[in-house]
């Protein structure tokens, strides 16, 4: 019978690995995987970072479009009160964001939006989980607020903001690392940035 001169090499590749090449490859795996813990863990922070600022938009659009829905519903409740606006209140200090309704008596909405008293919208804050945004046991925070109060006056609507910038409101949220920000203009328009 012949002798194949690739018979000896084939028998050699039979044995399977040797400890070294074990050690090296492991070695490889653990650096790789070390890697992808501290880029997983890092990364998911900048999504919770990022999903929390589009939760904060999102409260401010609601607020601007149930302003706006109020102005043409608002002949047809026939109650003695009217909405006069929707807005939305910023707590720094209890880490929570919700929209509250200002009503008044039928035909008393003000026509100069400086007659709004923003102290007294607490009692009109609207329920349910899309209203309300609470960052209290999470580990991204609301660090600053240029106005406790962004209101929305139907029918445009105008906005407006008990801040001392009478053209801009601004949230800033952070998770230690990063800061990512909500800003609403005095035209309505929203930004994330």
């Amino acid at each position: 019978m012949p002798i194949s001169k690739y018979s000896g090499s084939s028998r050699r590749n039979n044995r399977g690995f040797t400890l070294l090449e074990i050690v090296v490859v492991m070695g490889i795996m653990a650096i790789l995987s070390a890697m992808m813990l501290g880029y997983s863990q890092r990364n998911s922070k900048q999504v919770l970072l990022a999903t929390t600022q589009v939760k904060l938009a999102s409260i401010f659009s609601r607020a601007k479009a149930l302003s706006i829905q109020s102005f043409f519903d608002s002949g047809s409740g026939g109650g003695d009160e009217v909405i006069c606006a929707h807005g939305v209140r910023i707590d720094v200090d209890s880490q929570e964001m919700f929209i509250f309704q200002d009503i008044r008596d039928s035909g008393s909405c003000p026509r100069d939006p400086r007659q709004y008293d923003y102290s007294a919208t607490d009692d009109r804050e609207l329920e349910g989980e899309l209203n309300k945004v609470s960052l209290a046991d999470k580990s991204i925070k609301i660090e600053s607020a240029d106005s406790q109060y962004v209101i929305f006056i139907p029918p445009e609507p105008r906005v407006e903001f008990d801040g001392d910038n009478p053209n801009t409101s601004s949230v800033v949220i952070t998770d230690g690392d990063m800061d990512l920000t909500v800003t609403v203009t005095k035209d309505g328009q929203i930004r994330m940035e």
